[in-house]
This record gives structure tokens, sequence and C-alpha cells, in this order.
């Protein structure tokens, strides 16, 4: 069962397993996903299934996919759920678009595959979050731009245009475990073969500009390219 979240929805105390895909997409700002269990066996040849699933908004001013334009998301509580693969499930994911205040915490994650993976979170909580032998690994990339177009390379942002109110908070006021060993923090750069990385990012002039019209993930990255510094 496929959940999209909205504010007047929670969804608690439920149990979602046996479904090879997607388990509860987070579209909305202030969506709680607490108490749940999860359970799924995705086989092998899965590709890019995940438990939970951030997604900001996918349609502004009738511009599709404008998650890949830095769409923002925000207020988000995932806690206490149960999230078992003995596949290829992958657990709480975002890979597009920007998080702001965005709380995971106590959860139980048991899989093979990104446990917590955040693109673009800009501040929030993560603690507690357990599996099999003791703290899952957290992975924090940086804001990705038009997604990942065929025939293209991944666009990240790592720097933000001075004086803007945009910029990733420091790891240490993020993660509340006792240390920080289990976490990957590239969001300020760690550079990778198949990428292109920004500095000095202008959020909301690209917002603006990327919201005039609908424009293609290739579009968008040179258009991104325009309010920034490519490194």
């Amino acid at each position: 069962m496929k959940i999209p979240v909205a504010f007047d929805y929670p969804v608690c105390n439920t149990l979602v397993c046996g479904d090879y895909q997607d388990g509860i997409r987070i579209y909305n700002d202030h969506s709680i996903v607490r108490d749940n269990i999860m359970l799924d066996d995705a086989p092998n040849d899965s590709a890019h299934q995940d438990f939970i699933q951030l997604i900001p908004p996918r349609i502004i001013n009738g511009c599709q996919n404008s998650q890949f334009a830095a769409t923002e998301l925000a207020h988000v509580t995932i806690s206490s759920n149960l999230l078992h693969s003995t596949g290829n499930k992958q657990g709480i994911t975002c890979f597009d678009g920007l998080l702001h205040d965005v709380w995971i915490n106590d959860n139980t994650i048991v899989n093979r595959l990104h446990p917590i993976t955040l693109c673009g979170l800009m501040s929030g909580k993560l603690g507690g979050n357990m599996g099999a032998d003791g703290l899952v690994p957290i992975l924090l990339e940086p804001l990705r731009i038009g997604g990942c177009p065929e025939g293209g390379l991944n666009l990240y942002v790592v720097g933000f245009k001075a004086g803007s109110p945009h910029d990733y908070e420091p790891l240490e006021l993020i993660v509340t475990d006792y240390e920080l060993t289990h976490v990957t923090d590239n969001r300020r750069g760690h550079i990778k073969p198949r990428g292109r990385y920004l500095a000095d990012f202008d959020v909301i002039g690209f917002q603006q500009a990327a919201f005039e019209r609908q424009h293609t993930p290739l579009e968008l990255q040179e258009l991104a390219i325009q309010f920034s510094t490519l490194i």
C-alpha cells in the first residue's frame, strides 16, 4: 500500500508489508509518520524502492517535477517506526529538494541499503535510529538539481549565496547521538566523478526563474548554473 501523507492524515500504528514499491511517500509539510511496522523482502533486482521517501512539492505553478528545482519540505516527523527488509528495500530517503526541520528519531531500521540517506537536509534532528549492529549509517548529500537526467551528470549545491536564508546547519546541531562516526556528511562538498558542483547558489532567484515555465531536467541544471558559481 502506497500512502501519501497529508497534514491532516498522519500515518501512525499501521502495518505496511509485502508490496514491492515505496511504502510511504511524504509530500507535505507537517507530516507525521510514527509507530508503524513496515516489512518487505524486495527482490535483488528491485530498483530504488524505499520504506519512507520524502518528496518535496512536485507541481509548482503548473510545472511538473518541481522537486528537481529545489522545492522545499518542512516540519516532518518520522519516529518510532520499525522498518525491516530481508531484500533490497531502502530505508528513509530523500534525493531531491530542500528539507527543513525534519526530525527522524528512534526508528529501528534493519536493511541492506541506505538506512537513512538525505539530500538537501538544511536543518532538523536525527538521533536514536538503531539497526541490528547499533546506530544505523546516516548519509547526508548536497541538494541535487535536475534529478539524474539521462545523458547528464548529477548537479549538486555545496554552498549558498552570501546572506541567503538558506544554508546547511552544522552536523553537530542536527545529529543528537553520542557520537558521529556513523554519519557521513557530504553536504559541503565531496567530489564525485559523475557530478558537477555549485557554490554561491541563489535559491530564491533560481526558484523564481524555474517556476516561470516547464523545464526539462537538463534545462534546470543549466538555469541553476546561472544563479551560482560552477566549481
